[in-house]
């Protein structure tokens, strides 16, 4: 049996980068931080590790390295300030839209910066489109006063840099027909004109990651907003698509992963997609070098590289959802073989991320805990079969409109169940702070458990924990 080093070691190292930023919120000495993370680090090293290995020191020490220096290149990346001042003349392209209130927002990008466009409900430009724009580049805004939400740290953990108040704005007569955003938005036209609700809204949501406001509240009634935004479970679906269609060659593994790749660009490098594509690449190299690879460390790995990538991240709701219910997920499966006790996934689930959830969205509905049993393995199916039918009306083939009809109808019967199992389990919990310890203590005794953690220490480290649980719930972005 693996030491919990040896099996997951970078495990050690996210929790050092998890500290790091978790330190930088309290405004802690930015010197100070990294000894602190190499502290947590080694602590967690001596407490969960219960066997000397043979190479139990080298293993540690390059541990402890890296959770020195992947904290300072956090730090040094989350101070960086890209915003360029005065007066800016852009030739920019526009990487996205949405609605933002009773506004719409756009992203527009010129040589490698992102600004943010706040424009009237009427003035839409689609991603791919080529502006001229001049006006005063300004900070994100802070988050005001009595307001939980910060938008500065929700729009920097999308890659925004600044936002830019139009002077004057035209679109550019040059037309961009290359690159993924105009593609996108192509793609988007299509579904808009070809697809009729609701599987025009199922298919713009997994596809492209562009969410219907009246699916979404749907699907938040029912606690299966997982379903409908693009997440490691559609980036799954289309790795086991792929490994179906190339199980007999003798390069799936790189197939698969341009598979999956291709995916993940198509959703805009959407957080929770790129997340799994990364963690997914890591069981395909492991498949590659014939080496088997922990789940756990490869969850670790992805999302410590996302911090890397962007320390924002840290911040964003999504990506703490992301982690957590995977992480989750990954823990119980290695913990329980039975494939009749496979059904507790859904309420295992629901209980480690409703201190997330009920603290940022309000109460948690306890239908989620019922719909979740059968919505998984049923859109395992459902997802599948309603592309097939998208793909077969986009592509203009015979029958269209029957497999149009045929989707809806699905689609139609699916939703009437959900609304079913609401009205029977009307409920839901708010957030309360004996709830939110018991979760978090289940999450950590599975994660633990998982990683052949004796009992012993298991416990200690959770009462130690439970001292610590007022400050854990810091401010994440909705």
């Amino acid at each position: 049996m693996k030491t919990p080093l040896a099996d997951s070691p970078a495990l050690f190292v996210f929790l050092s980068c998890v500290t790091a930023l978790f330190l930088w919120d309290l405004d802690i000495l930015p010197g100070v931080i990294p000894l602190v993370s190499v502290l947590v680090s080694a602590g967690s090293m001596m407490l969960f590790s219960c066997k000397t290995e043979p190479s139990w020191f080298r293993v540690f020490f390059l541990i402890l390295f890296l959770s020195f220096v992947l904290p300072l290149g956090l730090l040094h990346n989350i101070g960086k300030d890209n915003i360029p001042e005065g007066f800016a003349v852009l030739k920019a392209k526009v990487i996205d839209e949405r609605p933002w209130g009773s506004r719409r927002v756009t992203v527009i990008e010129d040589s490698g910066t992102r600004y943010l466009l706040r424009m009237d409900p009427g003035q839409v430009f689609r991603p791919g489109d080529i502006l001229d724009i001049k006006g005063p580049v300004m900070p994100l805004e802070s988050p005001r006063k009595g307001s939980d939400f910060n938008e500065k740290r929700y729009w920097k953990a999308r890659g925004i840099d600044a936002q830019i108040v139009p002077y004057e704005i035209s679109r550019n007569r040059e037309d961009a027909k290359s690159g993924i955003a105009s593609w996108r938005s192509v793609l988007r036209t299509r579904i808009d004109t070809d697809l009729s609700d609701p599987l025009r809204s199922y298919i713009l949501a997994s596809w492209l990651g562009a969410k219907d406001p009246v699916l979404r509240e749907k699907h938040s009634r029912w606690g299966t907003s997982h379903l409908l935004a693009v997440s490691g479970f559609h980036v799954g679906l289309v790795a086991g698509i792929a490994f179906l269609l190339f199980r007999r060659l003798r390069y799936r593994a790189i197939l698969i992963s341009l598979v999956i790749w291709l995916y993940v660009l198509l959703t805009g490098f959407h957080a929770s997609a790129f997340r799994a594509g990364i963690m997914l690449q890591m069981v395909l190299i492991g498949e590659i070098f014939r080496r088997p690879v922990s789940g756990i460390n490869s969850v670790c790995v992805a999302a410590t590289l996302m911090l890397l990538y962007n320390p924002w991240y840290f911040w964003d709701i999504g990506w703490r959802l992301s982690v957590s219910a995977v992480l989750s997920l990954v823990s119980f499966s290695r913990l329980v073989r039975s494939t009749r006790l496979r059904i507790a996934v859904s309420p295992v689930i629901w209980t480690t991320t409703y201190p997330l959830v009920s603290s940022v969205f309000g109460a948690v509905p306890l239908a989620g805990l019922f719909v979740n049993i059968i919505s998984v393995p049923a859109f395992a199916f459902i997802l599948p079969a309603i592309a097939f039918c998208a793909l077969v009306a986009l592509s203009g083939m015979p029958f269209s409109g029957v497999a149009v009809n045929t989707a809806n109808y699905v689609l139609s019967g699916w939703e009437q169940l959900c609304n079913f199992i609401a009205l029977l389990v009307p409920y839901g919990i708010e957030w309360s702070l004996p709830f939110a310890v018991i979760a978090l203590n289940s999450g950590c005794l599975m994660l633990l458990r998982a990683i052949n953690v004796p009992w012993s220490r298991v416990l200690i480290f959770i009462l130690a924990g439970n001292i610590i649980v007022p400050f854990i719930s810091a401010t994440v972005v909705v």
